[in-house]
């Protein structure tokens, strides 16, 4: 018997419609019937399917483990990838030719310092002289540093807002959370669990019953719109 089968028949014997698991879950009347006729494909993403397939069998009262199970073992495939052999190292008659062309390199330079004039020694005099330039220099790059460090203002520090989900409905409430451009979290957020995130630019939320959750950004808290569908809304620091 398949995932759908099960699902079906639990539900037509507990004399339940289509419509009172939708009712009751908030998921679409068309997600139901493809996860009963083991369509998934018609589900946006398998995170989506897993979630959905959980929360079905918890609202029938059977144990969501083994479908999930099954699920992962008939329709998700790990990922292979093939890396690339190693290039084999380079040959010794190549190496013997680098090897000659560097040492004779090398003995041309050395023949052209030797023979290019006497070198000028530096004096300690000389080296009195610069040591002395390099102190003098340094008060300098200090009042520098220290002009510039002065010119930031706190405005230009870079700032982080705190992002608090609280689940507040008895089911539960599936939950994707983007932080900067990065998934930080996807599950579910079960009844009364909190969870709380920070960011310098965004966090962008995904969730599959925005009725059942309270959101407080910065400790003050955000209204959301109650209807029956998952809804997407992005938080910025400003």
């Amino acid at each position: 018997m398949t995932i759908g089968e099960r699902l079906t028949e639990e539900r037509r014997r507990q004399g339940k419609t289509i419509r009172d698991v939708e009712k009751h879950l908030r998921i679409k009347s068309k997600y139901i019937e493809a996860i009963e006729n083991d369509q998934f494909d018609l589900i946006p993403a398998s995170a989506y399917t897993k979630a959905f397939i959980k929360s079905y069998a918890q609202f029938l009262g059977i144990d969501s483990k083994p479908l999930i199970e099954e699920y992962k073992r008939l329709y998700e495939h790990p990922v292979t990838y093939e890396f690339p052999k190693e290039k084999k190292g380079i040959s010794f008659s190549v190496n013997l030719k680098m090897i000659l062309a560097l040492a004779l390199t090398l003995i041309i330079f050395m023949l052209g310092y030797f023979f290019s004039g006497e070198k000028q020694p530096i004096t300690s005099k000389k080296y009195e002289k610069v040591k002395g330039e390099k102190r003098a220099q340094k008060p300098e790059i200090k009042e520098v540093f220290k002009e510039a460090s002065s010119t930031t203002t706190p405005s230009e520090r870079r700032k982080t807002f705190t992002l608090k989900v609280k689940s507040i409905d008895e089911k539960g409430c599936w939950l994707r959370v983007t932080i900067d451009g990065e998934k930080k979290y996807e599950g579910i957020l079960q009844p009364d669990e909190t969870k709380s995130w920070e960011a310098f630019e965004k966090i962008t939320l995904k969730m599959g019953n925005p009725a059942g959750i309270q959101i407080t950004k910065n400790g003050v808290t955000v209204p959301l719109k109650e209807y029956y569908r998952k809804t997407e809304k992005t938080f910025s620091w400003e």
